[in-house]
C-alpha cells in the first residue's frame, strides 16, 4: 500500500511567507484520523481540510501495480 497525499497551499488559510503552521495542523489532524480508525476505508481517499473549513486536498491509500504482471 502507498499513501498519496496532495494539498494546495494557495488559499487564505495559507497567507504570508510561512505555511508551515497550517500544514502542521493539516497533518496532525491526519494522524489523529489514522491514529483513531475515522480515516475510512482503506481503498476510499479522504478529503484535508485548511483551518477555514475548505477542502485543500486528499489523502488515499493506494495499492501499488502488481511489479510481476507482464506488460
Amino acid at each position: 500500500m502507498k499513501l498519496n497525499l496532495s494539498i494546495d497551499t494557495t488559499n487564505a488559510a495559507f497567507d504570508g511567507d510561512d505555511r508551515g503552521p497550517e500544514l502542521a495542523r493539516i497533518l496532525r489532524e491526519l494522524a489523529d484520523r489514522l491514529e483513531d480508525g475515522r480515516f475510512g476505508p482503506m481503498d476510499t481517499a479522504a478529503p484535508l481540510r485548511d483551518i477555514n473549513g475548505n477542502r485543500v486536498g486528499m489523502a488515499q491509500f493506494v495499492a501499488p501495480p502488481d511489479m510481476g504482471a507482464a506488460a
